[in-house]
Order: structure tokens, then C-alpha cells, then sequence
């Protein structure tokens, strides 16, 4: 388990931990919370970076409707009000585009329909590509002309330009699916079922962006990370909403306190995996801070409060001086 180092305060109102931080790392600093998003009466949850960092893509209530707020002029623009659409999404390589499925009830026939649809993050402009009655989840990006996902739990491609379902011949691709206690992985060499922690569910499971590893959070348990060359699964701590850095050598965390009965605390931390110490980015008593998330340069964290608020915490990070 990690051992969790709180740092003071600073005159110039920034953080800082040394030697917790291995290779080249000398040290990191952490700005204040800077609140980006905050609208009376206005809700936002789960924040993620545009792939080119120039937006800051949300969602509200019980992932009702998908917001993109752009960082340069501070804008938020509504893309869609679709119940759960903030759900069910990935955003296109190029930043340009959202993919969302939408699902509705259908009174005549008692039954949801399902749309998998298209939205410019400029326009709020929407297109549906494909629709079905089977249940359509697990929305996966290939890359920018082609979408993975469960059509009726079978994993179909499917392409964006051509609107079509195609047979994924020209690209690698691993795909990890959550069944409960069960952990599904698809590759080009067929599927591996793994059961690692009995009947135990699975909640959220987040890849290395650079290794075959992957985090896991255990209903019960706490975090796990899977090690790809020893084929097995480690205990982390018990953190919750764990988010791999962009180099995929730190990780964000939150870690919550609770009365037995409702959540009392909640504050984020990061750590190096390979090390035993982690460093707090929040320490407030009255502020619950969820889902943090990084910018794609691994140089700040986006997160959101209880109270449905955006909030960014600038990352300076120095490194060693390499000897002649």
C-alpha cells in the first residue's frame, strides 16, 4: 500500500514533494483548484480532456446530456440533452468529433431503441449512424474512421465513414469488457476470460496507455493492477477512480472516507506506481473532489466536486540535470 504524503502550504500558494519520484522526476509542484465550470443551478460530472487538450468534455445528472467547454474563449456548448449519452462516449483522435449511443424507451412497443450517433464538439451538429432494438455498449474508438462495440454482446467494427459494419483486418486492437465478476479481453487472437477475484464484481477498469497493464477496481476490495508479463493481478490501495497518467507512470486517485452509510470525504491524490509514497493535490474538509482526469501533456488534473462544479489543478514537474 501506498504511504500518503501531505505537503504544506507555500507562500507562493503552490505544493511541492521531492524524492518521491524516481528516474529523471525531481520533484512536482500543484497550483491551487482553479474553478472552470460553475453555472447556478447547473450540475457537471466526469470531466475528460479533448485528445488536443483544447476542450473539456462533461456531462450532468446521471449522465444526462454531453457539454463541451472550450478552454481558450470559456465557452460551454450543449451537444446533446439524451439521457445517458454521457455514458456511452468516446471523442475522436482528432478531437473534432463525439461518439455517443443514445437509448430510449419506446412506449408502443415497451422496449429501448438504440442509436449509435455522431456530434461535432464545434457545431452540436448530430448524425445517427446506426440504430438497433438489441442493446448497443462498451463504445470503443479504433481510430477515427472506425468504432468497436457490443451489438447484442458480440464485438462488431463498425465504420464511420462508410456507415457499415467491416471486418477488422488491417489494425491491432484490445478490447476489455466488464461481465460482472468476469473480465472479458478480445484481441486479433481471439478472447481471454479472467475471473481474478471470485464473486467479486468488477466496477471500472482503466488501460496503460503504453503497456499491455491495466488498473482494476474491485467491488469490496479496493485497486488492482494487472502485470502483463507475469501474468497476474496486485493489490494498490483502496482508491477509488483511478486514472493512468499519459506517460503511464503515475496514476490519479481519489480516496474516500465514509460513515458506514454515506461518503464524508473525498480527496485526490497521484502516485508513481513503482514507488511507496503518493502526493495529495486536495485537502479540504467541506469540498468533495471526484474522477479526476489528465490533460493529455500528463501537466494538470480536471476533476469535479459533490456539488456538480469543474475544478483544474496545474502540474509543474522538474526534472534531474543528466550529467555530461
Amino acid at each position: 500500500m501506498f504511504l500518503l504524503v501531505s505537503c504544506g502550504n507555500r507562500t507562493d500558494d503552490e505544493s511541492l514533494v521531492k524524492d518521491s519520484f524516481p528516474g529523471s522526476i525531481d520533484s512536482i509542484f500543484s497550483s491551487s483548484p482553479e474553478t472552470l465550470i460553475d453555472f447556478a443551478g447547473e450540475e457537471y460530472y466526469y470531466p475528460r480532456y479533448s485528445p488536443d487538450g483544447s476542450k473539456i468534455i462533461v456531462t450532468g445528472t446521471n449522465y444526462k446530456g454531453i457539454w463541451s467547454f472550450n478552454l481558450k474563449d470559456q465557452k460551454l456548448l450543449k451537444l446533446t440533452d439524451e439521457d445517458k449519452s454521457g455514458y456511452e462516449y468516446v471523442l475522436s483522435k482528432n478531437s473534432k468529433t463525439i461518439y455517443f449511443i443514445g437509448a430510449k424507451f419506446m412506449d408502443d412497443i415497451r422496449r429501448y431503441t438504440y442509436s449509435l450517433q455522431a456530434v461535432t464538439a464545434e457545431t452540436s451538429i448530430k448524425e445517427i449512424l446506426f440504430s438497433s432494438r438489441k442493446r448497443v455498449s462498451s463504445l470503443n474508438i479504433i481510430d477515427d474512421s472506425t468504432l468497436a462495440f457490443f451489438w447484442a454482446d458480440s464485438l462488431v467494427f463498425f465504420s464511420t465513414s462508410s456507415k457499415k459494419f467491416v471486418v477488422p483486418t488491417e489494425f491491432d486492437y484490445r478490447i476489455i469488457k466488464i461481465y460482472g465478476n468476469k473480465l472479458f479481453v478480445y484481441t486479433r487472437n481471439g478472447q481471454k476470460e479472467l475471473m481474478p477475484f471470485g464473486e467479486d464484481n468488477i466496477i471500472s477498469v482503466d488501460e496503460s496507455p503504453v503497456n499491455k497493464e491495466f488498473l482494476l477496481y474491485v467491488a469490496g476490495k479496493g485497486l488492482y493492477k494487472y502485470f502483463s508479463e507475469a501474468d497476474n493481478f496486485r493489490f494498490i490501495g483502496d482508491f477509488q477512480n483511478a486514472a493512468y497518467s499519459p506517460d503511464g507512470k503515475m496514476i490519479a486517485y481519489t480516496i474516500e472516507e465514509n460513515d458506514g452509510h454515506f461518503i464524508t470525504g473525498s480527496e485526490i491524490f497521484i502516485a508513481l506506481l513503482e514507488k511507496t509514497k503518493s502526493f495529495r493535490l486536495t485537502n479540504t474538509k467541506d469540498v468533495h473532489e471526484m474522477n479526476p482526469s489528465w490533460s493529455p501533456d500528463g501537466k494538470a488534473i480536471i476533476y469535479n466536486t459533490e456539488e456538480g462544479k469543474i475544478k483544474e489543478i496545474k502540474l509543474t514537474i522538474t526534472e534531474q540535470e543528466k550529467d555530461e
